[in-house]
């Protein structure tokens, strides 16, 4: 859920206050959890894209 309001932010739909409030209840696990989502997708993502190129 924190993910998904994080990300709404970003995209403009939520306002600086709400923001705000997220960021204070952010914690090092969930750190950590939006560390290795974020890394695990884009090195999906070039994965994808090498295999479909060298195949």
């Amino acid at each position: 859920m924190w993910l998904k309001r994080i990300f709404n932010s970003f995209l403009g739909i939520r306002s600086k206050s709400e923001l705000e409030d997220d960021i204070k209840k952010v914690t090092l696990v969930r750190l950590i959890i939006l560390f290795l989502v974020l890394n695990i997708t884009f090195i999906s993502i070039i994965y994808f894209i090498t295999s479909i190129i060298l195949s």
